[in-house]
C-alpha cells in the first residue's frame, strides 16, 4: 500500500479513498493515514469509519479505544520515527508532511515570537509567585518538593529577575548529616528519587524507570542562565549513580550504614532549613533576592 498527495489530500489507492488534509492539520493526518494503513495491512482488512469498530481520537488521529490497539499504533509511528518504510510511505511524500509540519510549528518561522513572549511573563509571574510561596511554609511534603523541582527547570527561560530566583535557591547550602554542605539541587533531586523509589510510596519506580524519569527531566531543561548548568550537572551526577549502582537511592553507596527512611527524613529537613534561610533574604516585593554568602565546606561531599 502506498499513500501519495493530491488536490484533496491524502491518497491511499489500495482503499480508494482520499483523506483531507486540512479537516485535521498535516501531522494528525499523517498519523490517521498510518492508522489506516495499520488497521488495512496489520490487522488485514476492514476501514477506519467501520461502525462500531473503534471510538475516535478527537482531534482524529490513532483511536482512543480499544487500548491495545491504540498502544501498537503508537508503538508503529515511534519505531518508524522519522524514517517511515518507504514500501508504506514513499519518501518524497513524507518529506512533504515534515516541511509543511516544520514551516508551521518550529519557532524560527513564527513572525510573532515577541506576542509569544509578552503571552507567557504572565505565566512567569505566577510561577514566580508561586516559587516565593512554597518557600514560606516550615515545612514541605516529598510531594511538593517534587512540584517545585519542575517550576524551577520551567522558570529557566524567565526573565532576569526570576533567573536570579532561581539560581538563588539551586545553589543555597542544604545541609544533612549524610551530604554536609551540599547544595539544594542536590539534595532536591535526591529526595525526588527516593520519593519516586519508595516501594511503599505512591510510585515505587524502579531502577530503570528512575533513569528514565531524570533523562525526561534533563531533556527539557533549558540550558540558559546561571541554574542551568548546576541542575543539569546535578540531574547527571545521579544519573551516573543509578546506573552504577541498582538499588539507589534504596541503599546509597556513600552512606551504606544509614537507612532509607533516616536518609529520606534528613533530607526534607535539610532542604525545609534551606527554604527557611533564602526566604529570610528575600525581600517581600519583586526585587532579587538578597545574595547568601556560602561557606565552604573543609571537604568536598562525595560527589553523586
Amino acid at each position: 500500500i502506498t499513500v501519495t498527495e493530491g488536490p484533496g489530500g491524502i491518497r491511499v489507492p489500495a482503499l480508494n479513498q482520499t483523506f483531507a488534509i486540512a479537516q485535521h492539520g498535516v501531522y494528525p493526518a499523517f498519523r490517521q493515514t498510518c492508522v489506516l494503513i495499520y488497521h488495512q495491512v496489520v490487522q488485514g482488512g476492514g476501514t477506519y469509519d467501520e461502525p462500531g469498530d473503534v471510538t475516535r481520537a478527537p482531534w482524529g488521529g490513532p483511536p482512543a479505544a480499544p487500548p491495545r490497539w491504540n498502544q501498537a499504533v503508537n508503538d508503529l509511528l515511534q519505531t518508524w520515527a522519522m524514517q517511515p518504510p518507504t514500501a508504506v510511505i514513499p519518501l518524497t511524500t513524507f518529506d512533504n508532511y515534515a516541511a509543511v509540519q516544520h514551516a508551521v510549528l518550529a519557532p524560527t518561522a513564527w513572525t510573532d515570537v515577541e506576542q509569544v513572549k509578552a503571552g507567557v511573563a504572565s505565566v512567569w509571574a505566577a510561577q514566580v509567585g508561586e516559587v516565593r510561596a512554597l518557600l514560606q511554609p516550615p515545612t514541605l511534603t516529598a510531594d511538593t518538593y517534587f512540584f517545585l523541582l519542575h517550576v524551577l527547570v520551567g522558570l529557566l527561560t524567565g526573565d532576569t529577575t526570576t533567573a536570579t530566583l532561581v539560581e538563588q535557591l539551586v545553589s543555597a547550602v542544604a545541609t544533612s548529616q549524610e551530604y554536609p554542605n551540599d547544595t539544594f539541587i542536590n539534595q532536591l533531586i535526591y529526595l525526588a528519587l527516593m520519593y519516586l523509589g519508595d516501594p511503599l510510596g505512591p510510585y515505587g519506580w524502579n531502577n530503570a524507570q528512575l533513569q528514565t524519569a531524570l533523562t525526561d527531566i534533563s531533556s527539557v531543561v533549558a540550558n540558559v542562565g546561571p541554574a542551568a548548568p548546576l541542575i543539569l550537572t546535578s540531574l547527571a551526577q545521579h544519573q551516573k549513580l543509578l546506573y552504577a549502582a541498582a538499588s539507589y537511592p534504596l541503599v546509597d553507596p556513600y552512606n551504606p550504614g544509614i537507612g532509607f527512611t533516616q536518609r529520606k527524613t534528613d533530607t526534607l529537613a535539610a532542604l525545609d532549613k534551606a527554604r527557611a534561610s533564602l526566604h529570610a533574604a528575600l525581600p517581600t516585593g519583586g526585587e532579587p533576592p538578597v545574595r547568601i554568602v556560602r561557606q565552604m565546606p573543609a571537604a568536598s561531599p562525595p560527589a553523586r
